[in-house]
């Protein structure tokens, strides 16, 4: 619940952010600074959008690893999981 709300307020503060750029923007009578101000924005908006799309893709690879590790460490430990057959389960 609490990352909602960070995640909500960010993106609040981001929109606000991007309007205030925009309106600068309208202000400025140099086309090329504007033109370079512009292009700017437009890298800063590409990274925080490939940082986004990122962040699951590391969080899923980051769990994926820790399972894997888990499962490794849980092999050494008990080496013979899973392979309990019939004559292991009941010695006779």
């Amino acid at each position: 619940m609490r990352a909602r709300r960070i995640a909500a307020f960010t993106e609040e503060q981001l929109a606000l952010e991007l309007a205030e750029e925009l309106e600068r923007l309208s202000a400025m009578t140099d086309r090329e600074a504007r033109s370079k101000q512009l292009q700017r924005l437009c890298q800063e908006l590409c990274r925080l959008q490939n940082s986004h799309t990122r962040n699951p893709e590391l969080s899923l690879m980051e769990l994926k690893a820790s399972q894997s590790l888990t499962s490794k460490i849980v092999d050494q430990i008990v080496p013979d999981r899973g392979k309990i057959g019939p004559s292991r389960a009941f010695p006779g």
